[in-house]
């Protein structure tokens, strides 16, 4: 569910994930560094490259990890969705799902607003639904192409909404 991607070998298979946070998280970035080196006993970097300096990689070359999150998060940026047992799944796992896509990929505004967006319309459908399926009001809304950015689906919440997400 994180912005990455996953890189293969020659033989098409995972070798190694990167997942991409903004500059601004870096805690949230060492925070991924340390979940993975105690989940899975691995090392992991946090780098930024000059030419991208707004952006923090938080990369993983262990190829058993690699293909677990294969396994379990399957697609790319414009396929990926809510896997199945996080849509099954209890109402606080659910919650922690929605909390997690809306640090990444949304932010609240000043007046306690929230909105997140996605170019996958699978994951945006998914994200709706699991708020939908813990009481939160919440509305989507198709965002055309413009010239620096992809059709995405875009979700937005108002101030009590966000607070059940953020209690």
């Amino acid at each position: 569910l994180a912005e990455g991607s996953m890189d293969v070998n020659e033989h098409g298979e995972p070798k190694r994930i990167t997942l991409n946070l903004g500059s601004h998280r870096r805690v949230h970035a060492e925070q991924a560094r340390e979940y993975f080196r105690d989940l899975f006993d691995c090392e992991v970097t946090v780098h930024s490259v000059p030419s991208k300096p707004t952006v923090l990689y938080v990369r993983c070359g262990n190829r058993a990890v690699a293909s677990l999150f294969s396994r379990l998060c399957p697609g790319n940026v414009y396929t990926k969705k809510v896997p199945s047992q996080v849509m099954s799944s209890s109402r606080s796992v659910r919650l922690s799902c929605l909390r997690g896509w809306f640090d990444g990929d949304g932010h609240v505004n000043t007046h306690g607003r929230g909105m997140a967006a996605s170019v996958s319309f699978d994951l945006a459908e998914g994200m709706f639904a699991l708020a939908v399926s813990c009481g939160i009001r919440i509305k989507m809304s198709k965002v055309r192409q413009r010239k620096r950015s992809k059709e995405h689906m875009r979700l937005s919440l108002g101030a009590p909404a966000v607070g059940q997400i953020y209690p």
